[in-house]
């Protein structure tokens, strides 16, 4: 149990940096949406 719960957290912590990675990206190409 603690060693799925240790890899569902390390894949969560991946994705999070990919998706993190992706939208930083779009925000300097496309630029930040006024507020």
């Amino acid at each position: 149990m603690s060693r799925f719960t240790k890899e569902t957290l390390r894949a969560a912590a991946v994705w999070l940096a990919i998706w993190g990675a992706a939208l930083a990206a779009a925000l300097i190409k496309y630029g930040v949406p006024p507020a």
